[in-house]
């Protein structure tokens, strides 16, 4: 259509210019002056008649195109909401696996440990602030286990030692127990009543001991 209207006028505009200068034409090159413009005119009119019959193709085609967009646009929303969703899964999943599972191993350990069992240890992954968590328990679980150690060996001694001095102290007491029952037995009879107050407390406190 361009095309078309360009020829026209610059055909029509080439007359208006011989017309101008009065110049006189011949009417048989009038004639074509004529023909060649209304020739062109309809090739003008015809052009023009192709885009009026072609717009409401093109104006239908740009409209399923468009109508076609806008039905991906109302998908737009749930495709979103679903990337988010499997998105907030996969930060989940991270977010478990760095933080939640560490923690439930840190807490299931300190368990074990808070019940007597001191060889337990704590795998050691990661040099950030749960690996450095872990290998602070790993120590503390090892100085428990010594001083542990260190109690049950003290005790033993204490056992032990008590054992001996039991044993120590009760042969010097039943002999001391024994002689206050020969005491009663013979010559409780020529005590006096002070006398008797003290060899009552004597054997009350052997008997205690």
């Amino acid at each position: 259509l361009e095309r078309s209207t360009r020829s026209y006028q610059a055909q029509v505009t080439s007359n208006l210019e011989l017309v101008k200068v009065g110049q006189a034409l011949p009417s048989d090159l009038q004639g074509l002056f004529f023909d060649e413009e209304k020739r062109l005119f309809d090739g003008l009119r015809v052009e023009f008649q192709i885009l009026l019959d072609q717009s409401p193709n093109r104006f239908t085609t740009t409209r399923q195109k468009i109508t076609t967009g806008l039905s991906w646009l109302s998908w737009l929303p749930w495709v979103a909401f679903a990337l988010i969703f499997v998105a907030a899964l996969i930060v989940r999943s991270w977010l478990r696996q760095l933080i939640l599972d560490p923690i439930r191993r840190l807490q299931q350990a300190a368990q074990v440990l808070a019940d007597g069992d001191g060889s337990i240890r704590l795998p050691i992954k990661s040099f950030d602030e749960m690996g450095k968590l872990s290998a602070t328990f790993n120590q503390t679980a090892v100085t428990l286990s010594l001083r542990t150690a260190e109690l049950q060996r003290s005790n033993r001694d204490l056992e032990q030692f008590a054992y001996l001095a039991s044993h120590d102290l009760q042969e010097p007491l039943r002999m001391i127990s024994s002689y206050c029952d020969l005491l009663g037995k013979r010559y409780a009879s020529s005590f006096d009543e002070k006398a008797k107050e003290y060899f009552g407390r004597i054997t009350a406190a052997s008997q205690r001991m």
